[in-house]
């Protein structure tokens, strides 16, 4: 006999049956009815499984095709890139359905955790720039590239995941990182980390290493012959051997504490920056291909940059350099020599400089455009001076008295050029707006002016290029007429003094060889009266027949009793007129 409570199951299982089979009835009597049968696999998109409500949209979204609700085997398989970056997605969970993600890029969110180790198909992962404390990665060990920077990352294990290429977990906390099972790497960015030690003799396909600021003391790159890029700026090296990393082209190894840097075999080198070290010496001769050069703040008393005619900017501030030649460096386009133990550089052959710069503090002031003519530039005691593009950096106060720099002479009273004119001694200079001593011709204020070689202002007569010049007592040069110790002169516009004829104003006067103008006297036959001018018409000249010699002209005139003087010197006439002294 069957019990009441067997009974009672089997009307159930009746009831349940039959109700189901009247759902299908009705069902299929429906227009356009569907029958929906999700399989225990299939994952419903719901808060639970995915929290994220930005993330629950993007998996309904993109990989939910028939659009109810769930996400079947079939329509995971397909799923091979989630890109939910820069989208402020808190939470990932549900990540894990998605077994054939091969690139999950989710940085610039606000995540605290992500769990990839169902996600062993990946071979991208970026999830930089997060909130992670820790990140498992052991499970995917099909990772070709891998960035987890900026984070708060204490630790990384990366043993497992030796098909990297590219790892990128810089900005963390980490405190030591071993990649020696990484030996496909070519890309380590480490920087900005805890690191007090690296070992990359194992990662011999290294072609940028870059693991700047961190605490590490020594730093072994022999192997690493692939290197293109090294980047070990802020650590705490004392030395560095880059000998056989001879395909480097960039090499930033600036903020040590290295005193010796040997580039010799780097002829690949253009990128150089050892700034900040305690370098006093810098063989760059065979880096011919350099286009940048830092090298601040370091105790060089001298740096040849003669070979390196391909540099585009040197800087090479606060050292010790006691002279600096960049005449042979013509590509330049900027420059910074500030605090240096030289006075002045001269950059008359860099024509294509665009900005130099020679004060500490950088400001659009202190870079100064070159203009075609001369400006005078001063800032905290820098000097700065142009002329016609030939430029001297003046990088210290002048000292009181006479400075000269690059064969160019200063006056400074205190510390500051003086400007304009000025009396030194017995003499009067002139020093332009830069300050430099002028010399030889200079028109000033519309008048002309002659300075010595040695800069003093001249006064009186002075012969220049085989002409004679008069120079008034304040220097001014003379034109025109002048009366000078009673006798008269003429100069011309460009102040040369006249000799010979000259006719002035329409009236014809005669200068002789000294400059003085002829008056009372004839001069080539022609008579010069009191006031030097040529007003008688007739020519005179020498006569003579078997008694002597005398002077007369075409009316008939003849000189007689009177001394006579004929192209500058006296003739005596007796009274029948032949010259007594001819």
């Amino acid at each position: 006999m069957v019990n009441r409570k067997m009974k009672q199951v089997i009307c159930k299982i009746m009831i349940g049956v039959s109700a189901a089979a009247a759902c299908v009835l009705l069902l299929s009597n429906l227009p356009d009815a569907r029958i929906v049968v999700n399989a225990d696999s299939d994952v419903e998109i719901n808060e639970d499984n995915f929290p994220s409500d930005y993330f629950r949209e993007y998996v309904s979204g993109k990989f939910d095709e028939n659009r109810d609700g769930y996400l079947s085997d079939a329509e995971i398989s397909k799923v091979e890139i989630i890109d939910v970056s820069k989208k402020g997605v808190y939470d990932l969970k549900g990540i894990e359905y998605f077994t054939a993600l091969k690139r999950l890029d989710c940085k610039c969110c606000k995540l605290q955790t992500l769990d990839v180790s169902k996600n062993t198909s990946l071979t991208v992962l970026d999830c930089s720039d997060n909130q992670l404390t820790s990140l498992d990665v052991s499970m995917n060990t099909a990772l070709l590239e891998f960035k987890c920077g900026e984070n708060k990352l204490t630790s990384l294990d990366v043993r497992n995941n030796t098909a990297l290429i590219r790892l990128g977990c810089l900005y963390n906390r980490i405190t030591s990182l071993d990649v020696s099972n990484n030996t496909a790497l070519r890309f380590l960015d480490c920087q900005s980390n805890k690191l007090t030690s690296l070992d990359v003799s194992k990662n011999t396909n290294l072609e940028t290493l870059d693991c700047s600021y961190n605490p590490i003391p020594s730093l072994d790159v022999i192997k690493n012959t692939e290197l293109e890029g090294l980047y070990c700026s802020n650590n705490q090296l004392t030395s560095l051997d880059v000998s056989d990393n001879t395909k480097l082209t960039y090499l930033w190894c600036n903020g040590n504490q290295l005193t010796s840097l040997d580039v010799s075999k780097n002829t690949a080198l253009k990128y150089l920056d050892c700034q900040s070290n305690k370098l006093t010496s810098l063989d760059i001769s065979k880096n011919i291909r350099l286009m940048y050069l830092f090298c601040f703040d370091n105790l060089l008393a001298s740096l040849d940059v003669s070979n390196n005619t391909e540099l585009w900017y040197l800087g090479c501030g606060n050292n010790q350099l006691t002279s600096l030649d960049i005449s042979k460096n013509t590509a330049l386009i900027g420059l910074s020599c500030y605090n240096n133990q030289f006075k002045a550089l001269n950059i008359s052959s860099n024509r294509g400089l665009l900005s130099a710069y020679a004060s500490e503090e950088v400001t659009p002031e202190s870079w100064m455009n070159i203009p075609d003519s001369a400006i005078y530039y001063q800032d905290k005691n820098f000097y700065y001076i142009t002329i016609d593009r030939s430029m001297v950096i003046i990088t210290s106060p002048f000292e009181p008295g006479w400075n000269e720099v690059e064969g160019l002479w200063f006056y400074a009273k205190d510390k500051d050029a003086v400007t304009g004119w000025e009396k030194i001694g017995a003499g009067w200079y002139y020093f332009d707006s830069a300050g430099i001593m002028l010399t030889d011709w200079q028109e000033i204020d519309g008048t002309w002016y002659y300075l010595n070689p040695t800069g003093s202002m001249v006064t009186g007569w002075k012969q220049i290029s085989g002409t004679w010049y008069y120079f008034g007592e304040n220097g001014a040069m003379r034109k025109s007429w002048q009366q000078i110790s009673g006798k008269w002169y003429y100069f011309s516009e460009s102040g040369a003094m006249v000799t010979g004829w000259k006719e002035i104003n329409g009236v014809y006067y005669f200068f002789k060889s000294n400059g003085t103008m002829a008056s009372n006297e004839y001069c080539g036959g022609y008579w010069l009266d009191a006031s030097g001018a040529w007003t008688y018409k007739y020519k005179a000249s020498w006569k003579h027949d078997a008694t002597g010699w005398w002077y007369g002209d075409d009316s008939g005139w003849y000189a007689k009793n009177r001394t006579l003087k004929i192209d500058g010197k006296d003739y005596n006439f007796n009274a029948s007129g032949y010259c007594t002294n001819p």
